[in-house]
C-alpha cells in the first residue's frame, strides 16, 4: 500500500549523515597533507585565519592534488541530492579544512547569505578526526519542521544539508576535531 504525501517537503530529509564517504586513512592523508602546506587562503598567505569561526582554516582551492576529495564529495552528495532535492548544482566553493579546538567556539549560522552565498543549495562537512581524538564537538541542527538530528560521526563521514539551515559546531572541550567543509551551489540566488 503507497502512503500519501500531503505536502511535497514529506519526501525530504533537509539533512542527513552520509557514512564512510572517506577511509579513516583517507582522513589522516587529508589532515596530514594539507594542514603541513601552509596557510593557502589568498586572503591569508603566511599568517593563521582570526575569524573566530574558523580557526586555523586552510583553504584549497587551487591545488591539483586535492581533485581526488572533490571527486568523492561531488559523487556521494550528487546521489543523495538526485534521491530529495534534484537541485541543479553548478558549481561548489573550495574545500575548508578547519581544526576546531578548545577556545575556538562559535554560535549558530547559516550557510545561506548574500553575493555567493545567495547561490547555496546544500552544504557538507566532512568529519576527519575518529571520536576517540576529541571531546566534546560535533555538529547539530536548530529545530525545525524536519527535526532536530544529533548525527554520531567517524572519521570519514559526511554531513550534507540544506543551506539554508541554522545550525552550529559544539565546542571543543579536548584534542582537535578535523573537519572539511564545502557548500555547492546553483547559478542563480535561490529563491
Amino acid at each position: 500500500m503507497s502512503r500519501v504525501v500531503k505536502n511535497v517537503w514529506q519526501r525530504y530529509a533537509a539533512n542527513d549523515c552520509l557514512a564512510g564517504v572517506f577511509s579513516a586513512g583517507e582522513c589522516a592523508k587529508i589532515v596530514e597533507t594539507y594542514s603541513k602546506k601552509g596557510w593557502i587562503s589568498p586572503e591569508i598567505r603566511d599568517q593563521p585565519d582570526t575569524e573566530a569561526h574558523f580557526r586555523p582554516r586552510w583553504i584549497l582551492s587551487s591545488d591539483p592534488s586535492a581533485n581526488w576529495i572533490f571527486e568523492r564529495l561531488e559523487k556521494a552528495v550528487g546521489r543523495w541530492n538526485d534521491a530529495g532535492f534534484n537541485f541543479k548544482i553548478d558549481l561548489y566553493e573550495s574545500l575548508h579544512l578547519v581544526c576546531r579546538q578548545p577556545g575556538t567556539d562559535t554560535g549558530w549560522r547559516s550557510d545561506l547569505g548574500t553575493g555567493m552565498g545567495s547561490r547555496g543549495r546544500l552544504s557538507t562537512v566532512a568529519v576527519l578526526s575518529s571520536p576517540n581524538a576529541y571531546a566534546g564537538g560535533g555538529i547539530e541542527f536548530v529545530e525545525t519542521e524536519f527535526g532536530a538530528p544529533k548525527f554520531e560521526t567517524g572519521a570519514g563521514d559526511v554531513v550534507v544539508y540544506a543551506s539554508w539551515l541554522q545550525y552550529r559546531f559544539l565546542p571543543v572541550t579536548a584534542g582537535k576535531f578535523w573537519t572539511l567543509s564545502t557548500w555547492w551551489l546553483g547559478n542563480r540566488p535561490l529563491r
